[in-house]
Order: structure tokens, then sequence, then C-alpha cells
């Protein structure tokens, strides 16, 4: 059995390091900067939540089965790649590196984990909860793609 307060613990720290490499972009883009900021405070929101769970999870396996992923070594080794793409984008930033990273992160196991817990249509009173707190901050995937995509028609 995975540790399940190891495994809050990490999904907390890749979401902040999210959040560090998205101000990053907001910095670096002036232009976007509202954009990437959102991202970023959601992030922020996503650690809070997380921390939430970690702080009310008594056992229960039916919230686990939802967010967590079995191994915290597979949340250990995409936290360090991401950290070897931010120093790639501080070498030589580029908008299209940007894209890239934040469609990278959008896709891992955290946050597509994330993703499945907060869409997830339920009556657990416990779920519901977290999910209200999360609000409508989620979907970065989709909304990521939508902006660069508008971006390149304008």
């Amino acid at each position: 059995m995975h540790n399940v307060q190891q495994i809050l613990i990490e999904s907390i720290n890749f979401e902040l390091d999210t959040y560090q490499v998205y101000i990053l972009f907001s910095k670096t883009f002036e232009k976007d900067a509202e954009f990437w900021n959102t991202l970023a405070e959601e992030e922020l929101n996503h650690t809070s939540v997380l921390r939430k769970i970690r702080q009310f999870y008594q056992g229960d396996s039916k919230l686990m089965d939802i967010i967590s992923v079995d191994d915290v070594n597979a949340i250990k080794e995409t936290r360090k790649h991401l950290e070897k793409l931010v120093q790639k984008f501080k070498e030589n930033p580029s908008v299209k590196m940007a894209y890239e990273i934040a469609i990278e992160i959008e896709n891992s196991i955290v946050e597509s984990k994330y993703q499945k817990f907060m869409s997830k249509v339920t009556d657990d009173r416990v779920i519901k909860l977290f999910q209200a707190l999360n609000g409508d901050e989620f979907d970065h995937l989709k909304r990521i793609q939508e902006y660069f995509q508008d971006k390149k028609k304008a």
C-alpha cells in the first residue's frame, strides 16, 4: 500500500512548482501576464484543496481511489522533469516553449488525477465539499489550448 500522506505532500509540492512556473511565465511574457497569473492563482488554490484533503483524510479509500497516484516516485519524477524543463526555458525563453511546458504540466499524472477528482459526479458530501472549494478552477489544459489557438488567429 502506498503512503497516502506522502502522496498528498508530493502532490501539494507539484502544485506549488506549477504555481512558480506560471508566475515565471507571467513575468517573462507581460502581454500574457493576466492569463498566466490566473492559472498560477488557481494552482495555488489547488494546494489549499489538497491540504484540506490531507487534513481531513481518515483512510477513506473511496477518496483516495479518485485523487491518488499509486506511486509517490511517479510524482517525484514528474517534479524533477518539470525542473529540467524550467531550466531549459530560463536559458532560452519562448512563448512556444512556455506553451509546451504548460501542456506537459496539465497532462501530468498529478494534474490529470486532480482534474478527474474535480469533475467526478458524486453524491459523497466530502468530495462535493472539495469540489466546491475548487470552484470553476479546472480544465486548464483546454483553457491553455484555446488561449494559444486564439493567439494564433490574432
